[in-house]
């Protein structure tokens, strides 16, 4: 039984560049020829030790777009011409391989001063096999802006996949750090964390964590950022359909020593710091089942739960199938959920604080094949990413031998990438013949 182990990689932090731009004119646009210069330099961090090309752009609403290409280890200073101003979009894209960055900074008129981007790799999901047309694995990809057979090509470095060879993953996650981590159906239920992909792809992983004495159907995990606590969520027939872990993968028995409520089911786990734990769920209280998300103050040993708005029916699906159907992620003091329990024309996303005030909800659930922006077939799971404001989810519609006779509801999956109550920055990925996300997948996860 080993101890969870999570070490910062200075190697993969080092400086990849430093490109000086010399702000000497306003470019052409009449609105901005009297905008006056700045002249900041670039510091790239974060890329990885091997050979990458990045391209460069800087944009904003009052000026043209400016595009610096073929960036790489050795690029010195580049001359560009640019208005100081506010909003300057600043993003660097690897153009083969799956590590990208960008920042938004006001660049003030006559001032020197460092622009530090942070380079890092894009999200990633698991992918339970995509309705029979691909096989189930681990996906990265650099952005939603790939093309979806960057996945599988090998060549462009865009995306990558490690399929299962032996134990099932359920589901993948980032520490504090950086490190990547994994929930694994074993023999035993065990988190495997990585030190590289590589590990992932070979199954040579560091500080495999066996989750002794787990008597749930696992769904869901999440680790906390001190790294003491590991959460795992799913279906107990009986009992508690939720578990905490020691680092070392000892149970907690002392974890919700008189509960208030039972936890029927956990398909979404996420901490909040090192002791503030948010599950989204069946629960039942008082002989009520709701859809509800929970918190629970670890140190303080107390707990709350909130029903989520709307027509919330969490699905019925055939023995065995334990798919997620609604998940929650903690950002600062904001912690959001999806869900795919929502009614037709509900919303379907939701925007707590802390202490489980609802503050919006948005994101109306449909089972059109054609949604617009701000509609989701079904919001199951966020997706693990590095960035730590990203919002990212898969959604995905039920399938019709499972579900109803409904021919829309045929297991559709996509990824979207969304900004809470705005259609701004609404991105889709994987849509269409390509059929990402089966989440029809007997598990049964047990210690």
């Amino acid at each position: 039984m080993a101890h969870l182990t999570l070490k910062s990689r200075t190697n993969r932090r080092a400086l990849l560049a430093v490109i000086t731009a010399f702000l000497l004119f306003a470019c052409s646009d009449p609105a901005t020829q009297s905008a006056a210069a700045s002249y900041p330099t670039f510091s790239f961090v974060g890329a990885p030790n091997r050979e990458i090309t990045y391209d460069l752009s800087i944009t904003a609403p009052d000026m043209r777009p400016i595009e610096l290409t073929d960036i790489g280890p050795t690029t010195g200073s580049v001359r560009v011409e640019v208005p100081a101003g506010p909003d300057r979009l600043i993003d660097m894209r690897a153009r083969n391989d799956i590590y990208s960055g960008s920042t938004t900074r006001t660049l003030r008129a006559g001032r020197t001063e460092n622009v530090r981007l942070h380079l890092l790799p894009g999200p990633v999901f698991v992918d339970r096999g995509g309705a029979g047309e691909s096989d189930p694995g681990v996906i990265q990809v650099r952005d939603l802006g790939v093309p979806v057979e960057s996945v599988f090509d090998g060549e462009s470095g865009l995306g990558r996949f490690a399929p299962f060879d032996g134990p099932v993953h359920l589901e993948t996650g980032f520490t504090a750090d950086g490190t990547l981590w994994s929930l694994v159906d074993s023999e035993v239920a065990t988190i495997e964390v990585y030190g590289a992909w590589e590990d992932l792809v070979n199954g040579s992983f560091e500080n495999p964590i066996d989750l002794a004495g787990l008597d749930l159907d696992a769904i869901a995990a999440d680790i906390s950022t001190s790294h003491d606590w590991i959460a795992v969520g799913g279906v107990h027939d009986q009992d508690e359909g939720i578990a905490l872990f020691d680092d070392a993968g000892n149970r907690n028995d002392n974890f919700r020593s008189e509960p208030e409520f039972q936890v029927a089911s956990a398909s979404g786990l996420a901490f909040g710091g090192s002791d503030l734990l948010f599950a989204v769920g069946e629960i039942i209280h008082e002989g009520n089942t709701l859809v509800a998300i929970a918190r629970f103050d670890i140190a303080n040993d107390t707990e709350d739960h909130r029903e989520l708005p709307g027509n919330q029916s969490a699905p019925e699906y055939d023995d065995g199938l334990n798919p997620p159907w609604a998940d929650v992620r903690v950002i600062g003091s904001n912690v959001f959920v999806v869900s795919a329990a929502a009614g037709d024309g509900d919303a379907s996303v939701y925007h707590f604080d802390l202490d489980l005030n609802l503050l919006g909800q948005w994101g109306n659930r449909t089972n059109s094949g054609s949604p617009d922006s701000g509609e989701f077939w079904g919001p199951r799971r966020f997706v693990a990413t590095r960035r730590e404001n990203e919002l990212i989810v898969i959604d995905q519609k039920d399938d019709d031998q499972h579900m109803s006779p409904d021919p829309e509801l045929d297991g559709t999956g996509r990824l979207v990438r969304f900004e809470f109550d705005s259609n701004n920055g609404w991105q889709v990925f994987g849509e269409g013949d390509f059929g990402f996300f089966d989440t029809r997948f007997d598990t049964g996860v047990s210690g």
